[in-house]
């Protein structure tokens, strides 16, 4: 029968073709098909084309559902061409929905089983993108019913197969494909959606970003067609873990996306919620969350500006009247903390947070409202993601943390102890880099939002060791660095409040707003900090807190490092209120003497860090400080011992724990001793005291020195025969050091302050003013503090309390600070004792000791009688011999001075005789220097002793001598010439 219609008419042997047996046939007769009919005229052509339609969309239609399976793939291609062409018309009765349902199953065939019927990976994406177009021309034409259904139904089963393609390109077709019908038909695919989720779960992963994109746009739409029951289930199983693990992805497309679909879900669920009176679910939370994470990457990149503005259009959509549920959606957090425990109970910050709050016009505001009533649940969801191990995950959540925080403003204070406590073990020494810097920044928030009264209530009793248990290195060591940084917000609190509180007025009474600001000044708190009142409150209560002295018995390296931090942040932070107080700079003087002191053993940098510190802030102070500008200190050491004698009565007396003063009653006063240990932080405290401010501290010589007197007394002989006695006995015997552990102790401890005493007194010598305060405790000094430490005893470390002791005495003798009478007084006892150190083991000791003698003949001239002429004179003359030159030339010195100690009648006979023999002997030294050091003495003893005499041995020793030169010039020297 010849055919009516003209294109069937003309295309009739193509058509036949296309159901030959024939391979080739077939091919040929779809390819004539592909290329010759006019598919572009047609679908420009304005007039309907009823034959054409015909043509197309029933006999062509037909004959190509047979060759879709055809068994050679260029066959099953131009066949898939032909009808996406088909499908991609746009005449609207082109096929009818039998046909397309026919079609779809063919097609649905070839991709949805596995392994899938179709092999070839580029017809697998023609198969999609025409199930694509076919979605799109029901759409398009709005065709219903259960025949439309079917394919919906046919092709969702299909695409959750199909999504597990290997190629790229089939899974982002049939993602957007998801997406479509999960607009058009929610009941469709809310019936196969656990399986779409399960294939869209394994895409999201995948290496292109496209592919994640699209996959993303089609998991925000399939949720929304959830039921209200699986809603929850299916965002807690599948969706949310799927948008976590996103949350690092390297591509901004993909967190671009995924900020866009979070907003979009929770907008729809806002609108759900509102109609069916329903509470806020956990899940929901969970999607604030993501949006807030995302809102924490690197402030004005695009991410976070993003992030910003869909938390901006969520809260704008959401209202007071969306409470959520309470009873679902909190986890429980369990932080294993004793002193939060303790301190839960205590904290009297429980300010409820508001569910109906005020609404503002602002979309910043509108942020706010919403963070608030949620604030509670949003904090617990935080707190379990920074509980995570991975160190990409804490850093994420400390930084949206922070957000959550700012966002949140008074909401934050119920929860202050649990927050801080959480945030303590973030930012801890062994923690990563990235995650302690983030969890520093939260405490700037957490200061910035919470203000320092209720920071400080919570914190303080943490460094002190107030709370019941709470009295561990670690825990004071998070205190410190929690406070450190939580106060750099504080200054910003207070302007916080009053720009909220502006704001709050400009849009309640905006025709009184110009009355209102002129009446309560309401620009120049907006201009300001924090109140000078405030402010000057939480410097001091800080500053007392680091005053606390026991802090500093903890020597934790890792505490006097985060005390040392809070110092340099609380004057680094409010400058003008820690140098204007005086209370507040004795506390951080303290606090500072404390950190600088280095007891023995101690071998980090944090003194060197405070010493430096200190210098700062005494510069600081300078010039800070109301006062002439001539009286600024040009140095920095020249600032620091300003500022310690400033405060130096109080200092010694919170070191020495004591409320004596220089006024007190003597007796008291020669009475302190504060008892310290070698290690003692206090000790090291004092030293870095007294050397920073040696001229204050003869200033107060009446309150410093009898804490020198009372340290440096020598232990108490054991009773003679006792078995401690004996032990040492026998220990000094073997030449081994066996001392008891107090013993010991107490030598360490002498030793140290014997040696800052040696440095004050030669401070002294150099400063009149001192000088004097030097020569009214001369005598106690060499009475009580020299002389018993000059007497022999067991140890190394005895005799080096020996050497400092006479180093101290000759710093006093040099100086001149003993009166004449004082000097007589004493040298019966001093004499003998540094005489007896002209036999030490060691050089300097016995240098010392000449150097001593030296000024002690000097000064008591002609006041020494025969005995102790006779008893001396041969420990003097065998240091002419000492291995030592330092030693030869200076006992040289002595022993001129020796020669006139006493009348010239106790040195006849013997004593000048030998002393004679033995200066000639050495008057002819290689040593040139030792020579010259001789020659005076002799000349000496000739004008003192005997004249006749040196002659004498001058002109016998002329023949021994290597060279008489030095014996022809004594000679003419001598006898006047």
């Amino acid at each position: 029968m010849k055919p009516t219609n003209s294109f069937e008419a003309k295309f009739q042997r193509d058509l036949n073709r296309i159901i030959d047996s024939d391979r080739n046939t077939r091919k040929r007769g779809l390819q004539k098909l592909v290329e010759d009919i006019p598919w572009n005229s047609v679908t420009k052509s304005k007039d309907s084309n009823e034959e054409f339609s015909s043509f197309a969309g029933n006999t062509l239609f037909r004959l190509l559902l047979g060759t879709i399976a055809d068994p050679v793939e260029k066959c099953r291609e131009l066949t898939l061409t032909l009808l996406q062409k088909i499908i991609s018309l746009p005449n609207e009765n082109i096929g009818s929905v039998e046909l397309i349902v026919e079609l779809t199953k063919k097609l649905t065939h070839r991709v949805g089983e596995q392994p899938f019927p179709e092999p070839a990976e580029e017809l697998r994406l023609q198969i999609v993108d025409i199930l694509l177009s076919i979605q799109l021309y029901i759409e398009k034409n709005c065709l219903n019913g259960p025949e439309v259904l079917s394919i919906l139904s046919f092709m969702l089963e299909a695409i959750s197969k199909a999504l597990n393609d290997n190629f790229p390109a089939v899974k982002r077709s049939c993602a957007e494909l998801v997406r479509n019908i999960s607009i058009t038909s929610p009941h469709s695919v809310r019936l196969h959606l656990k399986s779409l989720l399960k294939g869209l779960a394994v895409n999201i992963l995948h290496q292109h970003a496209k592919t994640r994109v699209l996959t993303l746009q089609a998991l925000g739409q399939i949720i929304t067609c959830a039921s209200q029951a699986e809603y929850e289930s299916v965002m807690a199983e599948s969706i949310i873990p799927i948008f976590s693990r996103l949350l690092p992805d390297r591509s901004v497309t993909v967190k671009l996306e995924l900020a866009q679909q979070a907003k979009n879900i929770l907008i729809n669920r806002w609108q759900l919620y509102r109609s069916t009176q329903s509470y806020i679910v956990a899940v929901d939370l969970e999607l604030i969350t993501i949006l807030l994470l995302l809102s924490g990457e690197d402030t004005g990149s695009e991410i976070a500006i993003a992030a910003t503005e869909s938390l901006q259009e969520v809260s704008a959509s959401w209202d007071s009247s969306l409470q959520t549920d309470s009873e679902h959606t909190t986890p429980n957090i369990n932080i294993t903390d004793g002193e939060l425990e303790l301190q839960k109970s205590s904290v009297t910050c429980t300010i409820d947070t508001p569910k109906d709050i005020s609404t503002y016009e602002s979309s910043s505001h509108r942020i706010h409202q919403l963070i608030q009533a949620n604030f509670k649940d949003l904090s617990s969801l935080f707190i379990r993601g920074i509980e995570e191990w991975t160190t990409e995950n804490k850093t994420r959540y400390l930084r949206g943390f922070s957000k959550l925080i700012e966002y949140g403003e008074e909401s934050v204070l119920p929860l202050l102890p649990l927050i801080l406590t959480v945030l303590g073990q973030q930012i801890r020494q062994d923690s990563d880099s990235a995650v302690r810097v983030a969890g520093e920044q939260c405490c700037v928030s957490v200061g910035q939002q919470a203000g320092a009264s209720q920071v400080l209530e919570v914190l303080l009793p943490r460094l002190l060791g107030e709370v019941p248990g709470g009295d561990t290195s670690s825990q004071r060591t998070c205190a410190a660095r929690l406070l450190t940084h939580t106060l750099m917000g504080f200054p910003l609190y207070r302007q916080h409040v009053k720009q909220h509180d502006y704001q709050h007025l400009s849009q309640h009474v905006d025709q009184h707003v110009n009355e209102l600001e002129n009446e309560i000044g309401i620009e120049q708190p907006l201009q300001s900090v924090e109140s000078s009142e405030d402010a000057v409150e939480s410097v001091e209560r800080i500053a007392s807190a680091l005053s606390d002295t026991a802090l500093y018995e903890f020597r934790e390296v890792v505490l006097r490092e985060a005390a040392l931090l809070l110092v340099r942040a609380l004057h680094n932070t409010y400058p003008k209120e820690s140098c204007q107080s005086e209370s507040v700079q004795k506390s951080i003087l303290l606090a500072l003497l404390y950190l600088t002191g280095k007891p023995p053993g101690e071998e980090d940098i944090v003194h060197d860090v405070a010493a430096k510190e200190l210098r700062t802030f005494a510069v600081l102070v300078a010039h800070n400080m109301p006062s002439n500008a001539n009286s600024i200190a040009t140095t920095e050491e020249e600032a620091v011992k300003r500022l310690l004698q400033t405060h130096f009565q109080h200092l010694v007396g919170r070191i020495l724990h004591t409320q004596l003063t220089t006024a007190s009653d003597p007796e008291a006063l020669r009475a302190l001793n504060p008892r310290w240990e070698a290690k003692s932080s206090g000790k090291a405290a004092f030293e870095a005291l007294i050397r920073n401010s040696a001229s204050a501290a003869w200033a107060y010589h009446a309150l410093v020195l009898p804490v020198f007197c009372n340290q440096v007394q020598p232990p108490v002989k054991p009773a003679a025969g006792s078995a401690e006695a004996n032990m040492q006995s026998y220990a000094a015997q073997r030449g081994e050091e066996v001392l008891p552990n107090t013993v010991s102790e107490s030598v360490d401890v002498r030793l140290a302050l014997l040696a800052l005493l040696e440095g004050l007194i030669r401070s002294a010598a150099s400063d009149w003013q001192s000088g004097s305060y030097l020569a009214a405790s001369a005598e106690s000094i060499v009475k009580e503090m020299v002389v018993p430490n000059l007497v022999w005893r067991i140890g190394r470390v005895e005799s080096t309390v020996r050497k400092v002791a006479l180093a101290m005495a000759y710093g006093v003798l040099k100086a001149g600070a003993l009166k004449p009478e004082q000097l007589v007084k004493t040298a019966s006892e001093l004499v003998p004792l540094i005489v007896s150190n002209l036999d030490d083991m060691e050089s300097t000791p016995r240098q010392i000791a000449c150097l001593c003698l030296t000024v002690l003949f000097e000064r008591l001239r002609g006041g020494f009688g025969d005995s102790a002429v006779r008893e001396v004179y041969p420990k003097l003359i065998a240091r002419l011999d000492d291995s030592n030159d330092a030693v030869r030339i200076s006992v040289c010195g002595t022993l001129q001075m020796f020669l006139q100690c006493a009348h010239k009648s106790c040195f006849t006979g013997t004593v000048i005789d030998y002393m004679l023999d033995q200066l000639f002997i050495h008057l002819d030294d290689p040593d040139p220097n030792i020579q010259q050091a001789v020659y005076p003495v002799i000349v000496v003893a000739a004008n003192a002793v005997d004249k006749a005499l040196v002659l004498r041995k001058a002109e016998s020793s002329k023949s021994s001598h290597r060279s008489s030169a030095l014996c022809n010039r004594l000679i003419v020297e001598v006898q006047g010439f």
